[in-house]
Parts: structure tokens; sequence; C-alpha cells
């Protein structure tokens, strides 16, 4: 009861901070549940009538309040203000969907629980944001005994738009709940798809090779089972620094987080990984690796895509655009140096999936350089759309879900 009443007072104190909005939302066919991501789905979206529900901390700029809302706030109360709050919020939005693009949120899943128990009819929808190693991370940590319990049995998926059926094929193996997978391909690649065929963009390749940064891809506990993972999993780095420089490449090295103009707090996650470069490159690449560090243009959310488009080959362990590469018809170097093998690129029987010399990479990288590009895809065939089933517009088989249950309900 103590804990309980602690837990309460913390939550009202959070609550404290916020603007009030002294009425109810209005209700709304389909509640997005999250803004982050939003700019990514917002021309899909923007066809239904809709509304966006900030659920981060950092994100929230008002709460709103009402007798109605206070009223079910308290009768939904299970020890989590904040949860009984966003269920009184949907409640009064009404929504016949609730939908996600951050399809990995324990938030999520848990509110979409709640309301199978309170409200089977609002259904709820997640579309996949990037690559998913967390049921095999999930497990790892569990056989480990670093996790008390297996985090997969806490997801609850509902409907799941998926990049392919690589991820209904992971899931049934892991044993993740859910109602229905539905494989639609990859939606930023589609927006980059559209953008590249409206400004008419083409390519010229250069003898360059584009590096993905991958920094805190990895569920940050991996580093208690291992303190060399994270100097292992930079080898990669370093093997790419010095081929580039001993066989006088162009290397582009796409730094993963934006560099804002506010705070400090705000800029940690870049400052972080700029850190992690100091700390694990190589004194001798060091100076290489800053003249060609690209930081990433907020304005420019295609950025990394025309890097790839313009390179040789892409390397890295685990990104989700080495997959849109190879949608994209562009090698890449899907390579695993951290001796885990929970992240190794799904495709195995093609890519090296653990490398521990600089003279392995060598012979790798410069055979798939000069493999002629139809011999280099003909190893794939029909896998990479099992991978990203982009064969059909994303959109299209997304409205014909959505519309379905919009009509059902």
């Amino acid at each position: 009861m103590k804990r309980y009443l602690i837990n309460l007072f913390k939550n009202i104190k959070f609550l404290l901070n916020y603007n009030f909005v002294w009425h109810n939302p209005k209700s709304k066919k389909i509640l997005v549940f999250d803004d982050v991501s939003y700019s990514e789905i917002k021309d899909m979206i923007k066809r239904y009538d809709h509304y966006v529900l900030a659920v981060r901390k950092e994100n929230i700029k008002q709460i709103y309040i009402s007798f109605k809302i206070i009223f079910l706030t308290i009768y939904y109360y299970r020890g989590n203000l904040f949860s009984s709050y966003l269920i009184s919020l949907i409640i009064i939005v009404n929504p016949k969907i609730v939908f996600t693009f951050i399809d990995n949120s324990f938030k999520f899943m848990e509110i979409a629980k709640y309301f199978k128990k309170i409200n089977s009819n609002i259904k709820f929808v997640a579309l996949q944001n990037g690559a998913r190693y967390e049921p095999l991370e999930y497990e790892y940590l569990f056989n480990s005994r670093i996790n008390n319990k297996n985090l997969n049995y806490s997801f609850y998926l509902p409907i799941l738009f998926s990049f392919g059926l690589y991820e209904k094929d992971l899931f049934k193996k892991k044993k993740i709940t859910f109602k229905k997978i539905i494989p639609v391909g990859n939606l930023r690649l589609e927006n980059y798809l559209i953008y590249k065929n409206k400004v008419h963009l083409k390519f010229k390749k250069k003898k360059q090779i584009c590096f993905l940064s991958e920094h805190n891809n990895w569920n940050k506990k991996i580093e208690l089972l291992d303190k060399n993972f994270v100097k292992n999993y930079f080898r990669l780095l370093n093997f790419s620094l010095r081929y580039a420089k001993e066989n006088k490449y162009k290397i582009i090295i796409c730094s993963k987080r934006y560099k804002g103009n506010s705070t400090l707090i705000d800029n940690a996650p870049h400052h972080a990984e700029i850190q992690s470069y100091e700390k694990f490159v190589n004194n001798e690449y060091k100076k290489f690796f800053k003249s060609n560090l690209i930081k990433r243009n907020i304005k420019d959310r295609f950025q990394t895509y025309k890097n790839m488009e313009e390179s040789e080959i892409t390397i890295g362990t685990m990104s989700t655009l080495l997959r849109e590469n190879l949608f994209l018809k562009n090698k890449i170097f899907a390579c695993n140096t951290s001796k885990i093998n929970i992240y190794d690129f799904p495709l195995k029987d093609f890519f090296s999936s653990s490398l521990d010399t600089y003279d392995l990479f060598e012979k790798k990288i410069t055979n798939l350089i000069n493999m002629p590009k139809k011999r280099y895809f003909n190893n794939f065939k029909n896998k990479i759309y099992y991978l990203s089933n982009n064969k059909i517009s994303t959109r299209t088989k997304i409205y014909s879900t959505l519309d379905e249950i919009l009509r059902s309900t």
C-alpha cells in the first residue's frame, strides 16, 4: 500500500509540471499513439480523421483535465497514473483504431492488452518502424540470467504491419503474442522512392564506401555480459577506415544522431555517439575518421539514402538501412564483429556473420565490390522481399486494412 501511494504522489507531481487544458479532447476515428516519427506517417495518415497523442513525458506539452478524465483516470488506476490517464483519453476520443509507428512500445502493448478486456471494438494497429532485434535480445538476456523474465512474453501486438514475412516467422519462433501480422513493406523506404521519383533523382557511383553508424542500436544490458562488446562492435568501423585509406576510397560515415541547436540535454545522444567514436576509433585513423564523418542534416530526411546510392557499397551490422539499400539494388556488406550472434544479418547464407581479422575483412569486401552486380543480386533472388515486401505500394496495403476496420466497426 505504501509503495502504491508513493507512486501515486510521484505521478501527481509529474502532472503538475504541465499546462492544463480544461476540456476533453475531441472524438476522432483514428488516434495516433506517440508523436515520435509522426513526420514519416503524416502524409499517409492525413486522409483519415485523426488525433496525435504524445505519450513520452518529454514530448507532452499539455494535460487534459475534466471531471470525466479525472473519474476515468482514478477508475482505471492500477499503480500507474500515466497509463490510466492515457486509457481515459482513448476512451473519450473513442477512436475505431489506435495506430502507432512505434511498434516496440511497451506502453502501447500494455494499453492494447488492457483494451482487450474493456473495449475490444477499438483495434490496436502497429506499423513496423525498424529492424527488430529485440526478440533475440530479450531471449538472450533471459537465458544469460541478466533479465529475470523473458520480455518477449510481455509483447502484445493485435495487428502488426510488418516489413516482410521474416518478422512473422521470428515472432512465432520467439512465442510473441499477436493476432495478425500483415507484411506491407517499409514505409520510410516508400517515402524515399516517392521523393526520388518526384524530383527525378539519378545517381552515379563514386569510388566511395558508405558506413552506417549504429550507435546504441543494441540493448545496453548486452554490455554487462561482455565488457569488450562495444570495442568488438567498433572493429567493423576500424576495418572499414583502414580499407578505405589503404585502397584510396572515399568513405562516408553517416552519423545516427542529430545535433540540435538547443540544450546539452537535448543533444545528449549526439554527444554520446561522438564520445564513442573518440573512445573506440583507433588513434591512427581518428584524423581520417573526423574528416569523413557526415553529420545528419535535420532538413534532409533522405540524406543517408543519397549517400548509399552514390556509394559502391554500404557497410553496417543491424541498421534497417541495410535492408532498404538491398531493395534499392545497391550492394551492402552486413558484418557482425561483436562476437554475439544475435546481431547477425538475417540473410546469413551470403554475408559473413563474424570476422576476426582485417585480412578476412579485406578479402570479403574486395570480393563484394568487384563482383558483377547481376551476380551479386542472384545470391538473393526473392529473399529481399522476405525482409521487405515493397513489391506493391506499402500505403495501398495499409489503406486496405485500415479502411476495412473502419467499415466494420
